[in-house]
């Protein structure tokens, strides 16, 4: 399965992410956050958590180590 520019660019900028930074998505975008946090984060040896705001509409993923 070939990586859209959005899947690229949600990697890159999990791959980026510094420890205790937190970055929101929209809601259209959790499952696929939640599948990198923990696919990549596994991979790099990484931990993130990610959170729903239904009120907000938005996903919210932190890289705890």
């Amino acid at each position: 399965m070939a990586m859209t520019k959005n899947t690229t660019e949600l990697v890159e900028t999990m791959r980026r992410m510094e420890v205790g930074e937190s970055i929101d998505f929209p809601a259209d975008r959790a499952n696929s956050v939640r599948a990198t946090a923990s696919n990549y984060g596994f991979q790099w040896g990484r931990s993130f958590t990610t959170k729903a705001n239904r009120q907000e509409r938005i996903v919210t993923v932190t890289r705890i180590s």
